[in-house]
């Protein structure tokens, strides 16, 4: 009796353990999550193709450059420069076409 109350009781503290990694993990990162979700819409926003780094450095505050230029290509961005060699990102399902058109040129 006293060898199934004592795996019981392992048992609950264990997945109250893993419970609370869980949501201190979901915490942590919601942020993270949030902000990614946004740039995807940002990126996928029919009006626009394309969308500025300082556009997008507007919208999501607080982030240092390159800790956001992760974020956006973990939701899917890809970079290009424009005529006045401006920083500007599309989401690849959007710009892939342009990607595979300079990748034809002689200029890779």
């Amino acid at each position: 009796m006293e060898a199934i109350t004592t795996a019981a009781l392992t048992s609950l503290v264990t997945s109250g353990g893993v419970i609370w990694a869980m949501f201190r993990f979901r915490r942590e990162h919601l942020l993270d999550l949030q902000a990614e979700r946004l740039i995807k819409r940002l990126l996928n926003n029919p009006k626009y193709r394309f969308r500025t780094f300082t556009t997008i450095k507007h919208h999501l505050g607080g982030f240092e450059d390159n800790e956001l230029r992760k974020m956006i290509v973990r939701a899917g961005g890809i970079r290009f420069r424009d005529n006045l060699d401006e920083e500007i990102w599309g989401h690849y399902d959007r710009v892939g076409e342009v990607l595979d058109a300079e990748w034809k040129t002689k200029t890779n």
